[in-house]
C-alpha cells in the first residue's frame, strides 16, 4: 500500500491529460493504430493465399505441402508479429531469433496433419520403394524443423533473454555477465546431461552420434509429455468452464471490476520504479564529466530513459550516490552504468506491461457496461421509408444484428461452444487413455483409416484434433498465475513475455505432434504398418532407449482422465497450489466482496474520465467538420463586390482634405 500512495502522491489521481502523458512517457503506443495493422495483415493473407495455391499445385507430392504449409506458416508468423510484439521494445537480433523460434513451431504443427493424410493415401497404394523415395524430402524438413526446435526452446532463446537482460555495451561482456551469474546452473545441466549420456552408452550399449541423438529425442518428449499430461489435465475441463461463464455478463463484469484495485496497485508500482530509476539515471549523469570516457556510455543510458517521463528532478544532494549503482569508492564505472541499465530496462518493460495489461481491462469492463447497457434498450427496427439510401440501410442492418449478437445470440453461441467442447475433451480423454488396454486401435484412428474418407477429409480431421489439444494445453500453460506477466498483451508484449512464449512453443511442438499421432497409433511403438509418417521415423529412435523411449508414451497419459476429474470438482488446482506452496495455481479465486466495491470506485472514475474524453473527440470532430465544410465561405470573397482599397492613416487624411 505504501507504493501505492506513493503512486498516488507523485501524480495528479486519474487526470486525463497526466494519463494521456503517461502512455506517451512508457512507450506505450506504436505509432500505427490496430486498424492500420489489420489492414496490413488482410493484405498479406491476401498476397500469400494466391502464392499457396499456385506453387501447391505446380510442384509435384508431396514437396507442395512443404511449400504451401511454409508459406501458411510464415504468413501466420507475420500476423502474429504484427498482433503482439512490442515494436518499440524488441531490437533486430531478438525480433529474427522469436520470428525464427515461432516460425519453426508453428511449421511443426501446420506440417503433420499433411504428413498423416499424406503417409495414409501413400499406404493404400502399397508401394513401398515408392514411398520411401517420395518421404524423404520430408524426413530432411523434420530433422531441420525438429533440432531447430531443441536447439532454440533449450539453449539460444534462453541465452538470449538472459544477454538481453543484461545492462552492459558489448556482446562479450553481456556474455561474461550471463556466464558469472549462471556458472553453477551451468554447471549442474553439464553435469547432469553427460552422467545421463554415459549411462545411455554403457547401459543401453549405444555408441557415437546414435547414443547422442537418442539420448536428447528422448530426454525433450519425455520432459514435453510431462509437462502436457500435467497441462491437458487442467486444460480439457477448464475450457469450457471458461465459456460457460464468459456467458454470463454480469458475473463476467463483476470478476473484472473486482480484478481492477490489483491490477491498479501493479501499475503504480511499476510507474513508480520506473520513475525512481529514472531519477537513479539523472543523478549518475550529473556524477559523469561531459566529456570523460563514460560520457558515451551514459548517453545510452539516457537514450533509454522514456523521453516525456514526469518524474521529479529535486535531488536529496549532489553525492555520488545512486542505490543501483555506486561502487563501494563512490565512483561510476562502466558496470555500474550496466547495472542502472539492466534496471532501467527492467522496469520499463514492467511499466509497459503493467499500462498494457490495465489499459485492456479497462476496454473489457468498458465493452461488458456497453453490452449490457443494450440489453436494456428495445432492439432497433429497420427503416423503410423510401428517402433512406442503400448504404444507409446496409449500416442500420449492421447495427441490428449487432445488437441481436451482443444481447442474445453471443451467450447462446458461447453455451453451445461450451458444450460442444466439452464432448471433444471426453473424446480426447478417451483416446489418451484407451493406449494402454487397445494400443493398436483407436476412435481417432478408425476415423482416418477409413476407406471412406478422402485426404483432404484425414487433414482437416488431424488438424482439428491436434489443434484443439494445442489450445487446451497452451489455455492451462498460461493461465498459471506465476506467468501472468508473461501472457501475450496485443502489441505490447516485450522481450521476456515474447521470449517464455516461444521457449514453450519450441520445446511442446514436437511432443504434442508426437503425442497426437500416438492418439492416431501413426507411431512404430503402437504397431503400424510400414510405411510410417516421416515425422514417427525420426522420433521412432527413442525405442533404443527402453521403457521410457518405447512405453513412456502410452502409459504416463492416463493420468489425464485423472487429473480431469479432480479439476472438475476444483481439487487438482488447490493440491498443486499446496504442493507449489501457492506458486503455481489455476482456479480464480470468488469474488471478494471489499475488492469489488473498491473495484468499483476506481472504475466510476476512469468511467468519468473516459466519458470527458469521448465528448472532447467528440466535439474536435464535430468543429473539424464544421470548419471543413464552411471555410470556404468565411475565407473566400465575394466574387460580385469589387475589394476596398486598404489606404494608410496619411492617405485618409489626404483623401478628405482633397474632398
Amino acid at each position: 500500500m505504501a507504493r501505492t500512495d506513493e503512486a498516488a502522491a507523485d501524480r495528479p489521481e486519474f487526470d486525463p491529460e497526466e494519463e494521456e502523458d503517461e502512455l506517451a512517457n512508457a512507450d506505450f503506443l506504436w505509432g500505427i493504430k490496430w486498424l492500420t495493422r489489420r489492414r496490413i495483415v488482410y493484405g498479406i493473407w491476401a498476397i500469400f493465399v494466391p502464392i499457396i495455391i499456385g506453387t501447391s499445385s505446380a510442384l509435384p507430392s508431396p514437396v507442395n505441402y512443404v511449400v504451401g504449409a511454409s508459406l501458411v506458416t510464415f504468413a501466420a508468423v507475420l500476423t502474429f508479429f504484427l498482433r503482439f510484439a512490442a515494436r518499440n521494445v524488441l531490437t533486430w537480433d531478438t525480433s529474427f531469433t522469436f520470428f525464427l523460434a515461432y516460425f519453426c513451431g508453428f511449421s511443426v504443427v501446420i506440417l503433420v496433419p499433411l504428413d498423416v493424410g499424406w503417409t495414409i493415401m501413400a499406404r493404400r497404394r502399397d508401394d513401398v520403394e515408392v514411398i520411401h523415395e517420395e518421404q524423404q524430402p520430408i524426413i530432411i524438413v523434420w530433422n531441420v524443423l525438429y533440432w531447430m526446435n531443441l536447439t532454440l526452446g533449450s539453449l539460444i532463446l534462453m541465452v538470449q533473454q538472459e544477454l538481453a537482460a543484461t545492462g552492459d555495451f558489448t556482446f562479450f561482456s553481456r556474455l561474461g555477465t550471463f556466464l558469472k551469474n549462471k556458472f553453477k546452473q551451468i554447471l549442474i545441466a553439464v553435469a547432469v546431461v553427460v552422467i545421463l549420456i554415459l549411462v545411455v552408452v554403457f547401459y543401453f550399449k549405444l555408441t557415437g552420434a546414435t547414443a547422442l541423438k537418442a539420448f536428447l529425442i528422448t530426454a525433450s518428449n519425455t520432459y514435453g509429455l510431462t509437462l502436457i499430461v500435467f497441462l491437458l489435465g487442467y486444460g480439457l475441463m477448464s475450457l469450457p468452464k471458461w465459456f460457460w461463464h464468459h456467458a454470463n455478463d454480469e458475473q463476467m463484469l463483476n470478476r473484472k471490476t473486482a480484478e481492477v484495485p490489483a491490477l491498479r496497485e501493479a501499475f503504480d508500482s511499476s510507474l513508480v520504479d520506473l520513475r525512481h530509476t529514472v531519477l537513479q539515471v539523472k543523478d549518475t549523469a550529473q556524477c559523469v564529466p561531459m566529456e570523460g570516457h563514460l560520457a558515451p556510455y551514459m548517453n545510452i543510458v539516457l537514450k533509454e530513459c522514456p523521453a516525456r517521463i514526469k518524474a521529479k528532478t529535486a535531488y536529496h544532494s549532489r553525492r555520488r550516490s545512486s542505490l543501483a549503482m555506486a561502487n563501494p569508492s563512490g565512483v561510476v564505472t562502466i558496470q555500474s552504468l550496466a547495472r542502472l541499465r539492466a534496471l532501467l530496462r527492467r522496469h520499463k518493460e514492467a511499466n509497459i506491461r503493467a499500462l498494457a495489461q490495465w489499459e485492456l481491462l479497462k476496454h473489457q469492463i468498458f465493452e461488458l457496461d456497453r453490452v449490457i447497457a443494450l440489453k436494456e434498450k428495445p432492439a432497433p427496427v429497420l427503416n423503410a421509408a423510401g428517402e433512406v439510401t442503400l448504404w444507409q440501410r446496409v449500416i442500420h442492418m449492421g447495427a441490428i444484428l449487432q445488437h441481436y449478437w451482443a444481447v442474445s445470440v453471443r451467450l447462446v453461441a458461447y453455451r453451445i461452444a461450451s458444450v460442444l467442447i466439452f464432448l471433444a475433451a471426453v473424446f480426447v480423454i478417451v483416446g489418451e487413455t484407451s493406449m494402454i488396454g487397445n494400443p493398436t486401435n483407436s476412435v481417432f484412428a478408425s476415423v482416418v483409416n477409413s476407406k471412406d474418407i478422402s485426404q483432404g477429409g484425414i487433414v482437416v480431421f488431424s488438424g482439428l484434433v491436434l489443434y484443439f489439444i494445442i489450445v487446451c494445453t497452451y489455455f492451462a500453460l498460461f493461465s498459471i498465475k506465476a506467468l501472468t506477466p508473461y501472457k501475450l498483451v496485443r502489441g505490447h508484449t516485450g522481450v521476456t513475455g515474447m521470449s517464455v512464449c516461444a521457449r514453450n512453443c519450441c520445446r511442446l511442438a514436437a511432443p504434442l505432434c508426437y503425442n497426437y499421432l500416438t492418439l492416431l497409433r501413426e507411431t512404430k511403438t503402437t504397431g503400424v504398418s510400414p510405411p510410417a509418417t516421416a515425422f514417427s521415423q525420426i522420433f521412432g529412435e527413442m525405442e533404443l532407449i527402453g521403457f521410457i523411449g518405447q512405453h513412456y508414451n502410452t502409459v504416463f497419459p492416463v493420468f489425464i482422465l485423472i487429473l480431469s476429474v479432480l479439476t472438475l470438482f476444483r481439487l487438482y488446482s488447490r493440491i498443486l497450489s499446496w504442493a507449489t506452496k501457492g506458486e503455481v495455481s489455476w482456479d480464480v479465486p470468488d469474488i471478494d466482496g471489499a475488492m469489488l466495491a473498491k473495484g468499483k470506485k476506481i472504475m466510476d472514475r476512469e468511467r468519468s474520465i473516459y466519458v470527458k474524453q469521448q465528448r472532447k473527440d467528440q466535439r474536435a470532430e464535430e468543429i473539424r467538420v464544421y470548419r471543413e465544410h464552411h471555410e470556404k465561405e468565411f475565407f473566400q470573397p465575394d466574387s460580385s463586390t469589387k475589394p476596398t482599397p486598404v489606404t494608410t492613416k496619411g492617405g485618409q487624411q489626404q483623401q478628405q482634405q482633397q474632398q
